[in-house]
């Protein structure tokens, strides 16, 4: 059966991120001077060490040039999940960048669908006490109107997506 133009394109599009993800950066080679020196160095290293603190995690020290390398616990392979990472503080830098974007992407996602489903219990909890009111209390009716709307003007902004810029720090073709 012949593909439909969507699903040609749909596929094109994956081809194009497969080759992405594989694809080196191509500002490597150029790159002399071990990153981990520059870490050391850097006025806004506290930065960093300062949102690990708030975390209550040990923040990460770069003090050789090793490169990115798993706990073992997940049962990754280091030489497979590292593939097209250099084997230096830089690469192992990139790789928690990727990493800590991840676990936060993942713990958002976790946190938004609890309290979406929190507003849910109280937008059910407010609309079943505005059916128990009396239909003469209209300062009642109202308040309750009120909160179930209010309620439901979160539940919209929680649904939305918002976006974080940073430098980027990958240039591939």
């Amino acid at each position: 059966m012949a593909l439909s133009n969507a699903e040609k394109v749909r596929r094109y599009r994956e081809r194009q991120k497969a080759a992405q993800r594989t694809a080196s950066d191509l500002t490597h080679p150029h790159i002399a001077a071990p990153f981990y020196l520059a870490a050391q160095v850097d006025p806004n290293w506290s930065d960093v060490e300062l949102a690990f603190d708030l975390m209550g995690i040990e923040p990460p020290t770069f003090e050789d040039d090793g490169g990115p390398h798993s706990s073992g616990s997940g049962g990754l392979d280091d030489e497979e999940a590292y593939e097209n990472v250099p084997a230096n503080s830089l690469g192992r830098a990139e790789v928690m960048v990727g990493s800590l974007l991840d676990a936060a992407t993942a713990l958002s996602l976790i946190i938004n669908r609890f309290k979406l489903a929190e507003i849910e219990k109280a937008i059910e909890a407010s609309t079943s006490a505005e059916d128990k009111l009396d239909r003469d209390d209209v300062a009642g009716l109202k308040a309750a109107w009120a909160e179930t709307e209010r309620l439901k003007a979160l539940r919209t902004e929680l649904r939305k997506q918002v976006r974080r810029l940073f430098p980027a720090i990958h240039v591939k073709e």
